[in-house]
């Protein structure tokens, strides 16, 4: 079973805010990891992170990004309800 992805749009908003603020390289950087976590969720996101709540609610971590989505079934849709991105500090 193929799932669609769908973004809170309120969260994608803040999202996509803080990564136009990102250097060229750190944006690249998000964007294929976010690919690649795409790619995961639409294939199998049962198969992927960790359950958080409930079993429907689950978090992926794939740094420097952290999802947390709900997987509806019924209509094999992956909603993503918070997204980060974490950057390791220099000392």
């Amino acid at each position: 079973m193929r799932y669609s992805i769908d973004w809170d749009p309120d969260i994608l908003r803040e999202f996509t805010t803080f990564w136009e603020q990102l250097p060229k390289v750190q944006q690249r950087i998000v964007m294929d990891t976010l690919d690649d976590t795409d790619r995961m969720l639409k294939s199998d996101p049962w198969a992927v992170g960790e359950s958080r709540h409930t079993d429907s609610v689950r978090v992926i971590i794939s740094l420097p990004l952290v999802l947390t989505y709900h997987i509806d079934n019924r209509l094999s849709i992956v909603r993503v309800v918070d997204a980060k991105v974490y950057w390791k500090k220099d000392r």
